[in-house]
């Protein structure tokens, strides 16, 4: 994989010291250079491929000592490398809690960054609004971790309004849609990896349970945590409370996005009319009919809060979910 990152120094450095030779890509030109490591004379100069960035070294052979300076080159771009990975791993062994995390104590949250459009995980470096004390880490292609110095965030408000206008400018200015998990406070360098748990956390249980939504934080998402820590045995028997061969034929898909919609807009029947374009009326008679059948008024706010429940449940476990649905229409 390219790592535009270090490809860009490289240049710079080859740059500024007037050497022959030039960087390529596979997306530039075809490598030619073979074997790994080692200068090749070819049709149009010299070529040395460095497979740990991906890239090719090329030289014109009517410069002087050519394939040496394919070497330095390949000298420098080994140190950039170092350079500049070796924190990035030390950082991702500090989040894991495999080493001692040595920041220093300040307020910070860790934020659990997802590119759902294909957008490299590495590239948010390049397009991210960061200030002086904030770390980014890249963890995997598509997951970034950065932990956000938050002392200058007033409250709790202040850093949600910051975290909406990071996605939103991510969206706007570069076009990626970013999918984000966020910890709990902290200010001790040993609660770095239970930070970074929490932000993984929120972000998987978010995009399983609320697929519409892309921010999710760890201090609104109580009774998801806690609906999380059930065993699956006591999860399929909460669910079938709910979801089983008596109410499979109702809940469809049609039903599912009228109750969804109507616990969004806080039990409200005209906005949740409006949300689905169908007439108040219909929405009471699929309302009652719910009611007939499960025995909860979702217009009661303690049997929403009941069938909202359950269904996180529900939506919680997609594979035992299909699996109870095979059983049940048997």
């Amino acid at each position: 994989m390219v790592d535009d990152q270090i490809l860009r120094q490289l240049r710079q450095a080859l740059r500024q010291a007037s050497s022959a030779v030039t960087v390529h890509t596979p997306e530039e030109a075809p490598a030619v250079g073979r074997p790994e490591g080692q200068p090749v004379a070819g049709p149009d100069g010299w070529h040395l491929f460095l497979p740990q960035l991906g890239c090719e070294l090329r030289c014109a052979d009517t410069a002087a000592g050519a394939p040496e300076q394919l070497r330095l080159a390949a000298v420098l771009a080994e140190a950039l490398l170092r350079h500049g990975r070796e924190p990035q791993e030390r950082l991702r062994r500090q989040l894991e809690g495999d080493l001692a995390s040595d920041l220093t104590p300040a307020d910070r949250r860790v934020l659990a960054l997802q590119p759902l459009d294909g957008t490299p995980a590495s590239s948010l470096r390049e397009i991210l609004p960061l200030q002086e004390r904030d770390i980014l880490v890249d963890i995997q292609p598509d997951l970034a971790a950065l932990i956000k110095d938050v002392s200058e965030m007033r409250d709790n408000e202040a850093f949600a309004e910051y975290t909406q206008a990071l996605r939103d400018t991510l969206l706007s200015e570069a076009g990626c849609e970013l999918a984000v998990g966020v910890s709990g406070p902290f200010r001790e360098a040993e609660a770095l990896p239970e930070a970074w748990r929490q932000a993984r956390q929120v972000l998987s249980l978010g995009r399983r349970l609320h697929p519409e939504a892309r921010l999710f934080h760890w201090d609104r998402m109580v009774v998801e945590r806690l609906l999380a820590e059930l065993t699956p045995e006591q999860t399929a028997a909460y669910r079938g409370i709910l979801f089983n061969r008596k109410t499979a034929r109702f809940f469809n898909e049609e039903t599912l996005r009228t109750i969804e919609t109507f616990l969004d807009a806080d039990l409200n029947l005209s906005d949740t009319a409006r949300q689905l374009y169908i007439h108040r009326n219909t929405l009471v008679y699929r309302l009652d009919k719910l009611q007939q059948l499960t025995g909860l008024d979702l217009r009661k706010f303690d049997d929403a809060m009941t069938f909202r429940i359950l269904l996180y449940l529900h939506a919680g476990s997609p594979a035992q979910a299909e699996n109870d649905n095979r059983r049940i229409k048997k």
